[in-house]
């Protein structure tokens, strides 16, 4: 898990993880988060290449 954050609207948490491959993303949602309580629904959206990060620097 790269990132998690609660949201407001219909998902209610957000969150950002990295896969080697399909099988390992769906292997993930289907182990990990399809068998947490209270879990009804899964929306998934694939980036393939990071263009640009906003990066936090506290010094500057």
């Amino acid at each position: 898990m790269r990132f998690a954050a609660a949201i407001t609207g219909q998902a209610g948490i957000v969150a950002s993880t990295v896969h080697r491959n399909s099988a390992e993303l769906y292997t993930y949602l289907s182990e990990k988060i399809g068998a947490l309580d209270g879990v009804q629904a899964v929306e998934t959206a694939l980036t393939l290449r990071l263009v640009k990060q906003l990066a936090y620097d506290p010094g500057r």
